[in-house]
């Protein structure tokens, strides 16, 4: 083979629903290799748990060819709420975009900061996000925001890659290292009956210095390719689809009915986290309320019904690939639960700690979820499959119930930067339309300081007996 060639292909980058394909057909395979097996699983607390010391192999036929092609309208089908959120908000940002309100509200607000004011922007956008990630636990609910920040973050001059970097770095490190989140910290709490968020001086520490840490790698870099735009790692992308241009909105007047969209448009993402947090809504929730918002925005904008119409269904066409990323990586589970060997997996890696000292064990512990989670990238569904196993190994060796919850935490939510079997992640890298070999190649310095600074918050846990037990 032509040396040229060769590198020509290692070069190129398989499409994201290829990459899902493919882990797809290596789960069915292994399915065949790793004998089935399963934990016995009871209900507390209205949860299904596993059942500690329960493993026991099992006769489940592996995967069959057929099953391979099932994983995707199953995957889909478990991640449908997650779809039409993504397609609905797609088509009402677009009906938002498309009034022009926000196009002038961003020349207006640029020419009031001044020149740097961009980069406070940027920071705005990012510390929001975290908010979102580290405290509330979201970020499939973090989908609405989205489209509105990568058109923000581009409209200012910047390139794909940072509009990337602050939407995926802002909400999924948050997620990472959230003092309150919910769904890692606050089911693990659960599971291993500690007080609800017990702990959260020791978090919050880690929570500040790996958010400043995320921000200061993602402004550096926008900082850089303002400056120098031959810098941009992704100079290839044409954003113009996607930014807000902003140039044919030099001097044009921000009307009554302008500031009235705005309002509406704030008043939707108010609504949006009021229901999550004290209303109790559902994604389809969210969904019916970007809806109205759009149909709203529209009304104010004198745009006819058709008009309204064909806007929400462009604004879905650009995201379609997005939403059908998310369902497509849910087949991976689907596919590595059909053929029994989801249990076997967590099984195989947690059974060798059991004989090491605290200290390793917790590093352990954390290496054992930085591999489930390319397998169950859910964060909620990871602590009801591993955390009934880890609480009681933590017993036994002699560190603490609040240790092993931490290194849950850094191992399932680390790597939801960098795992492609993550759809979610997958969807915003559509977003902002960067692809993952590009990403890998900006995310990876990142990876391993908070990888290293994980494994030595972990030490200092053991250490102080971090608690209350």
């Amino acid at each position: 083979m032509n040396k040229n060639k060769k590198s020509s292909f290692i070069e190129k980058t398989p499409h994201a629903l290829v990459l899902l394909f493919i882990i797809i057909v290596i789960g069915a395979l292994m399915s065949y290799v790793i004998p089935a097996g399963e934990f016995n699983r009871v209900t507390q607390n209205g949860r299904t748990v596993v059942e500690p010391g329960s493993f026991h192999y099992t006769d489940a036929p592996p995967a069959g060819l057929f099953d391979i092609f099932r994983a995707i309208p199953n995957g889909i089908q478990s991640a449908i709420t997650i779809v039409i959120l993504i397609l609905l908000v797609g088509g009402a940002v677009e009906v938002f975009i498309s009034s022009g309100a926000l196009n002038i509200a961003m020349v207006k607000l640029t020419h009031k900061l001044g020149g740097k004011g961009d980069m406070y922007i940027l920071l705005a956008l990012m510390i929001f996000l975290s908010i979102l990630g580290g405290f509330l636990g979201w970020i499939e609910a973090a989908i609405p925001f989205i489209p509105l920040a990568v058109a923000i973050v581009v409209s200012l001059g910047y390139d794909a890659m940072t509009a990337a970097g602050v939407t995926i770095v802002g909400c999924m490190l948050s997620f990472a290292v959230g003092p309150t989140n919910l769904y890692t910290v606050g089911i693990s709490h659960q599971i291993a009956e500690l007080p609800m968020f017990s702990g959260l001086a020791f978090r919050s520490i880690i929570f500040l210095v790996f958010t400043v840490l995320g921000i200061y790698r993602v402004l550096r870099y926008a900082q850089k390719v303002k400056a120098d735009p031959s810098a941009s790692m992704t100079p290839e992308v044409d954003t113009s689809d996607i930014k807000l241009n902003m140039e044919d909105y030099e001097g044009k007047e921000f009307t009554l009915v302008h500031k009235a969209i705005l309002l509406i448009l704030g008043i939707t993402l108010f609504f949006v986290v009021y229901g999550m947090l004290e209303l109790g809504w559902s994604i389809n929730d969210m969904s019916a309320v970007f809806v109205l918002g759009g149909l709203i925005a529209g009304a104010l904008a004198k745009f006819s019904p058709n008009k309204i119409a064909k806007l929400m269904v462009a604004g879905s066409k650009k995201v379609i690939l997005g939403a059908l990323i998310v369902g497509v990586a849910r087949g991976i589970q689907w596919i590595l639960s059909t053929g029994g060997i989801t249990d076997t997996i967590i099984y195989t890696l947690s059974a060798p700690l059991e004989n090491l000292p605290g200290w390793i064990t917790a590093i352990g512990m954390y290496g054992v979820h930085l591999v489930v989670n390319f397998f169950i990238p859910s964060g909620s569904g990871q602590t009801m499959a591993t955390m009934p196993i880890m609480i009681p190994l933590a017993d036994v060796v002699g560190i603490t119930r609040q240790t092993a919850v931490q290194a849950f935490q850094f191992g399932d939510g680390i790597t939801n930067l960098l795992y492609f079997t993550y759809g979610t992640l997958l969807y915003f890298l559509s977003v902002s339309k960067v692809s993952y070999k590009k990403w890998f190649k900006f995310i990876w310095p990142l990876i391993w300081k908070m990888v290293i600074l994980s494994i030595i918050f972990l030490i200092i846990a053991v250490q102080i007996g971090y608690g209350p037990f």
